[in-house]
């Protein structure tokens, strides 16, 4: 059995980019979340914990007066997750990370949030299937059953909708279903509900039984393509060799962001141009512990935290090669 274990998440880098597949699963250089996951965070535990019958009033008064602001408990909450994570009050467009996680937790609350007229089966579900050839895994929100019927529900945090080629090959959906389908013998319908949206929150998507095989045949694939995955390989897909999507979407060399160099100001904004975690030369500190395991990584001194036996490494990384090349033919 191959030692390589897909997720949608893996599966998404590959497509979007081959180097950054290749830093951050081969290399192990974690570029660590931003105030788009980390709201999504936070609002996650608000609902897993919603979910809970004891707590049915919280959600009634949320949704009578349409924010979270005048329910203290959950409040509470969301103040004390968002210490622990660090998440400060604005994030880096200047948007007030509060005001965002109250309208998320109103958007999502507000789109059936108990599974009205079916049964909520499972919440927070983990799944790691082992096929012919393959080895897949995944978190599920929601899952619902309506009479013969089923529905995988997952909540986005993020600031745009899909669109283009994200929409029509949606690999998360495709790989869900298909362990759905290879451990039910059902066929469920998939619903993102997107929490920045609340005018229209929703895409739904729905497989035959031949696209849920068709994708199980590319997902043997990749598997064997990912065996020794190599800076051969980790060239073969650079984003930036994908140009500007027509779409709108953020692929291609969106994805690299338009910062050429380290600080890199925009004379427009006076704030620093964003850029692929990966793209530009920087020390990488690898902690790891008294086994030599390797327990995070990191580019900042400050955020090295050695607890008992830890140590750490220091790796020169040489960026993307893409945009780095001279560092590479030397």
């Amino acid at each position: 059995m191959s030692n390589v274990i897909l997720s949608a998440s893996k599966l998404s880098t590959l497509k979007g980019c081959s180097f950054t597949y290749y830093a951050n699963y081969e290399l192990g250089m974690k570029s660590g979340g931003n105030s788009g996951s980390d709201r999504g965070t936070i609002v996650h535990i608000i609902f897993e914990n919603l979910l809970k019958p004891s707590r049915r009033k919280y959600f009634n008064q949320i949704i009578s007066d349409k924010t979270i602001k005048n329910c203290p408990v959950i409040v509470r909450l969301v103040q004390k997750i968002s210490n622990r994570i660090g998440l400060g009050t604005h994030d880096n467009k200047d948007q007030h990370n509060f005001d965002l996680i109250d309208e998320m937790i109103v958007t999502g609350l507000s789109c059936d949030f108990y599974c009205e007229g079916g049964e909520l089966e499972a919440a927070e579900t983990e799944f790691n299937y082992e096929g012919e050839g393959y080895n897949i895994r995944g978190a599920i929100d929601k899952i619902a059953r309506f009479g013969s019927n089923y529905k995988i529900i997952d909540y986005k945090s993020s600031a745009s909708k899909y669109t283009g080629d994200d929409l029509e090959f949606n690999i998360q959906s495709m790989l869900y279903s298909l362990w759905f389908y290879k451990t039910k013998g059902v066929l469920p319908e998939f619903q993102f509900i997107f929490l920045r949206f609340p005018d229209d929150p929703y895409i739904n998507k729905q497989y035959t039984e031949l696209e849920i095989l068709g994708f199980e045949e590319y997902i043997k694939y990749i598997t064997k393509y990912l065996q020794n995955f190599d800076m051969k390989k980790a060239i073969a897909g650079l984003a930036s060799d994908k140009g500007y999507p027509a779409d709108g979407s953020f692929g291609g060399k969106v994805m690299c962001g338009y910062s050429k160099y380290p600080g890199h100001i925009s004379p427009k904004t006076g704030k620093e141009y964003w850029a692929c975690y990966y793209k530009h030369a920087r020390n990488i500190y690898y902690i790891k512990d008294g086994s030599g395991n390797v327990k995070y990584t990191t580019d900042r001194l400050e955020d090295i935290k050695l607890v008992g036996d830890d140590t750490f490494e220091v790796f020169p990384f040489k960026g993307c090669p893409s945009w780095n090349r001279s560092f590479y033919e030397q």
